[in-house]
């Protein structure tokens, strides 16, 4: 997953913060460094960060709404474990439908095809 690029206040208040630093050799010759607002900016920028991918998250763990009749698939494995394109077909969906609904499953990650030819059957993924 590619991060979101920091938003120009947290650009702002980086160089505010380590301005107030300068030069890192150079301050240390004087003494003790104080990077409590450099470390406040950091811990506030990675919270804001985290926030933002637990909501990704979340989103793509919502549930797949699925059309009925790539519904009724999914139910009939259940039952039966595996589907043929003519077991679909009594769905009374056109051979063309019925190609395009089993290739949506797979693209989904649901459903695998199994053997080929004439005796290609699609089954749940990870069903043995």
């Amino acid at each position: 997953m590619i991060l979101q690029p920091v938003t120009d206040c947290y650009i702002t208040r980086y160089f505010r913060e380590v301005e107030l630093v300068g030069d890192y050799y150079d301050h240390l010759a004087q003494g003790p460094i104080d990077f409590t607002a450099w470390l406040e900016y950091f811990a506030d920028g990675l919270l804001n960060e985290l926030t933002r991918v637990q909501k990704h998250i979340a989103m793509l763990a919502m549930p797949i709404r699925l059309a009925p009749y790539l519904q009724q698939i999914l139910d009939y494995l259940e039952v039966h474990g595996s589907i043929t394109q003519q077991e679909y077909g009594q769905i009374k969906r056109s051979l063309a439908s019925r190609k395009i609904d089993f290739k949506t499953l797979i693209k989904l990650g649901l459903i695998e095809v199994r053997e080929g030819g004439r005796n290609t059957y699609y089954c749940k993924i990870n069903a043995v």
